[in-house]
């Protein structure tokens, strides 16, 4: 049975010795920044790559000359490098982000939770497990501080799943066949991935606002005292 409190009602005794802080708003609107600039990062290259090598396909057609060799114009590494180092940044903060909320769920006690703190950094990452470790993760720390968004929940990870499933396609062609025809149609599939990511992208904020506004009334309920 269930010991998540419903949305009003007031929390259970904090455990002792506990220090409620929950994140604070620079790390919170590096989460967002961070999730908005890499999505955006993400659609805008891969539309310039998908117009850039339809022209190439155009003008290899047209007896222009090497095809992989002007293919080589598009592969620049600096797109590649920009989103790179935004999704390090997004892993890094965003994990942050929910080990430390995590934390404050955790010392005011209201549920158990499935996976321990540190899958707020590992599940992203871990093979395998990363397809649910990290759904799992936050539907927890929602359901800690009174939340239960399922549809969003859904409708994010939904989503999530399409751009890993998409960019795994497109990698597996690009390896297996590496023309001008299978890189333009890769291309098309990161655009679909980008397009799906941005989809993620509306709950997933939503879901962020929700899980920063229940932990700050757990870091207020601790403050004010434990309910008798």
């Amino acid at each position: 049975m269930s010991t998540t409190p419903p949305l009003g009602v007031p929390l259970a005794r904090p455990l002792p010795g506990h220090t409620v802080r929950p994140p604070g708003r620079v790390l919170l609107a590096a989460v967002v920044s961070l999730a908005v600039l890499w999505t955006a990062a993400r659609v805008g290259a891969a539309v310039a790559r998908l117009v850039s090598l339809r022209a190439i396909e155009r003008w290899v057609v047209d007896g222009g000359g090497e095809p992989m060799v002007a293919v080589t114009t598009v592969d620049s590494w600096v797109p590649a490098a920009v989103e790179a180092c935004l999704l390090v940044a997004l892993w890094a903060c965003t994990s942050a982000w929910l080990a430390r909320s995590r934390r404050v769920c955790d010392a005011m006690a209201p549920t158990t939770h499935a996976l321990s703190r540190r899958w707020a950094w590992w599940a992203w990452v871990t093979p395998v497990v990363c397809w649910w470790f990290p759904f799992r993760y936050v539907r927890d720390v929602l359901r800690a501080v009174g939340e239960r968004p399922r549809r969003l929940l859904a409708w994010w990870w939904a989503a999530w799943l399409v751009v890993v499933v998409v960019d795994t396609a497109g990698l597996w062609l690009v390896d297996e066949q590496p023309t001008v025809e299978s890189l333009v149609l890769a291309a098309r599939l990161d655009l679909v991935a980008g397009l799906a990511l941005a989809v993620a992208l509306v709950p997933w904020l939503v879901l962020v606002r929700r899980v920063a506004s229940g932990t700050g009334r757990l870091a207020a309920a601790r403050l004010a005292g434990p309910v008798r």
